[in-house]
């Protein structure tokens, strides 16, 4: 069952059956509080630039799997969404680090995130034009990266998992020579 940000309001006290939040309105500044949220499994709040915070009141914490919160002013990710699996933060201007344990795949492209914390679980990563400078997850198979600042990514001995590397040409990236994954360097031709 999903829900706009109309009946969102509307309906704030029958939410305990909820198990998808998409909220349409992109002119939402604040998310309403309340405790009911306890079914949600998947939250999509893209593009919803205002929203800064998810109440701390919401009480998802063993339920949500899959969390967008793209292109919103959001400054963090409560510790509560520990078992989000999915977590999109592209675009995201105000959060600088995640420290999520649980999250296999991560998309944090043309976000200010310099920082993965925590990252052990990690599986994918999508960060185009991105300021991350080190990846360090024994699981991870899957990157794809170029950086918005002239940068290096350093790719830990670790990552013995890694399968794929997709680059931009004109990357920089170090990885140990005991990995050997395939790279896949793309050129980009502006117009």
């Amino acid at each position: 069952t999903s829900l706009s940000a109309d009946e969102l309001v509307e309906y704030n006290s029958s939410f305990a059956a909820i198990t998808s939040l998409n909220v349409t309105y992109k002119e939402l500044s604040a998310l309403p509080a309340g405790n009911a949220y306890t079914s949600i499994q998947k939250m999509d709040l893209s593009a919803c630039k205002n929203v800064r915070t998810i109440p701390a009141s919401w009480n998802t914490t063993s339920s949500v799997s899959k969390l967008d919160v793209s292109k919103t002013a959001i400054a963090s990710i409560p510790a509560a969404f520990d078992s989000v699996t999915d977590l999109n933060v592209s675009g995201c201007r105000a959060i600088s680090s995640i420290d999520i344990p649980n999250v296999h795949t991560l998309n944090v492209s043309r976000s200010t995130i310099t920082e993965l914390l925590n990252s052990t679980s990690l599986q994918s990563l999508y960060a185009v034009q991105s300021r991350i400078s080190q990846v360090s997850s024994a699981s991870l198979i899957i990157l794809v990266w170029n950086s918005d600042v002239s940068s290096t990514l350093d790719v830990s001995p670790v990552c013995t998992s890694l399968v794929s590397v997709v680059t931009l040409h004109d990357s920089n990236i170090s990885i140990d020579q005991s990995i050997t994954p395939s790279i896949l360097r793309l050129s980009y031709m502006g117009i």
